[in-house]
């Protein structure tokens, strides 16, 4: 059903990518797929997670560049500085609970980093072999190695070329020109989203490390 909704050039017989970034965060997807997919067991996800305080940084400055308003009772474009718009999430996190109807503002805010509940949602509609967890600076690190797990862990053929390695910061043109500053937040708000994310973390790595350990992680895992 959801492959006929794409054009055939989208889709191959080997097999069909679809990415969502809402899909990790709306808590109602997991049960949905396993519902809807005959074969839940032959699909693998990917979960790539970003830094929790940074991910929303950039979402906000991208959502001022591009004019979006994906927390409409926060739209970025009314709010001149990081910190403001963060006080704005703050009180819509503050009013909401992991298990309450994530329809709505508190999806696209700060709960979007809250990755636990999220990975524990997917885990418990489909099997955690099935779900490769990636962190976002890992990718960018060490880009090679990220690609030849997450390629085994698809059942890819790796057929990249070759090249050599480059520093992906340098660029061999001076008149490039560098992107401009993220937004830049205070020392009070960063302490209110520590307050937030630190335990939130912690929980994750913990999980992270539990599957590991159970051998419930898919062995491509890094």
């Amino acid at each position: 059903i959801l492959t006929e909704l794409y054009p055939a050039r989208r889709r191959c017989n080997r097999g069909f990518v679809e990415g969502t970034p809402t899909n990790l965060m709306t808590r109602a997807v997991p049960r949905l797929v396993a519902h809807l997919v005959p074969r839940v067991d032959v699909l693998r996800f990917v979960a790539v997670l970003r830094e929790p305080v940074a991910r929303d940084v950039s979402a906000y400055d991208h959502q001022r560049r591009r004019h979006y308003a994906w927390v409409k009772a926060c739209p970025a474009s009314a709010f001149p500085t990081y910190d403001a718009y963060a006080a704005c999430e703050l009180d819509i996190l503050k009013n909401s609970t992991v298990d309450a109807d994530d329809r709505g503002d508190r999806r696209a805010g700060l709960w979007a980093g809250l990755y636990a509940p999220q990975l524990e949602a997917w885990t418990a509609a489909t099997n955690r072999r099935q779900i490769f967890v990636l962190a976002f600076d890992v990718l960018l690190r060490r880009s090679d190695a990220a690609m030849t797990a997450l390629l085994a862990f698809l059942d890819v053929p790796d057929r990249r070329p070759r090249l050599a390695h480059r520093n992906i910061g340098s660029s061999s043109s001076s008149s490039a020109a560098s992107p401009p500053p993220l937004p830049r937040l205070s020392c009070r708000t960063r302490d209110r989203l520590d307050a937030i994310f630190i335990p939130a973390n912690d929980w994750l790595y913990a999980m992270l490390a539990r599957d590991q350990a159970q051998g419930r992680a898919p062995g491509e895992e890094l």
